[in-house]
């Protein structure tokens, strides 16, 4: 989410608060508020401090782990994600954040595709309606050299954001899950981006194409 916080998220942080503040001692709550802490108010270190602890305490909680990998990845901290997002996928195999998350850090870490190229895949698998997994898949297939995947995963993006349903809802904390947690529906703007990248990716593909025809790779950098 980008810009203030919005009444709601305000409302909801509250009262997580209220309810650590009063003796909660359940961890789905600390990490209910530490994710809040990360996204939308952006305070880093207290939402560290607040994912750790749920962690220490629940440290079977995919849900905390991947939130806590958040910020460390905020905080380019990428082996420590890494490890949390690893560990959180061998509770939960198929947990589609996670699986995003991690081929994100891998490539900050300068790990190979191929691993990275898995792992998109099974994200795309585990949650195949998500406008995230198909532009992580399209992503990775271009740095791989794949262009037509590449394209059908953009393509398939744009199709689910075009036809994202938006259900607002009073509840806060209905909000949360939908806009922090679930959501993450694309704005106009980042809609286009992904447009935008399905034109480049048309043009590589073309020229691959070409290549091809003339008994090249089709990934070299024509003459100008």
């Amino acid at each position: 989410m980008s810009g203030h916080p919005s009444n709601a998220a305000i409302s909801a942080l509250a009262k997580l608060q209220q309810a650590i503040e009063g003796g909660s001692k359940d961890p789905d709550t600390l990490v209910k508020y530490g994710a809040l802490l990360f996204e939308p108010f952006h305070e880093l270190g207290r939402a560290r401090e607040v994912l750790e602890r749920a962690v220490e305490m629940d440290p079977n909680s995919a849900f905390g782990r991947f939130w806590l990998a958040e910020v460390l990845d905020q905080l380019v901290e990428y082996a420590a994600a890494r490890a949390h997002l690893e560990a959180a996928l061998a509770v939960v195999p198929q947990r589609a954040d996670c699986l995003c998350l991690l081929a994100s850090v891998l490539r900050e870490l300068k790990v190979r595709v191929e691993p990275r190229l898995a792992l998109a895949r099974r994200a795309v698998a585990a949650e195949p309606l998500w406008v995230r997994t198909h532009e992580l898949l399209a992503a990775v297939a271009r740095e791989a050299g794949d262009y037509a995947l590449a394209k059908e995963e953009l393509e398939k993006a744009i199709t689910l954001a075009e036809n994202q349903p938006t259900k607002p809802s009073p509840d806060p904390m209905t909000e949360f899950y939908e806009e922090v947690v679930t959501g993450r529906s694309l704005s106009p703007s980042a809609l286009q981006e992904l447009k935008g990248d399905l034109q480049l990716v048309r043009r590589e593909l073309s020229r691959k194409a070409l290549y091809s025809q003339l008994g090249g790779t089709g990934r070299e950098e024509p003459a100008e």
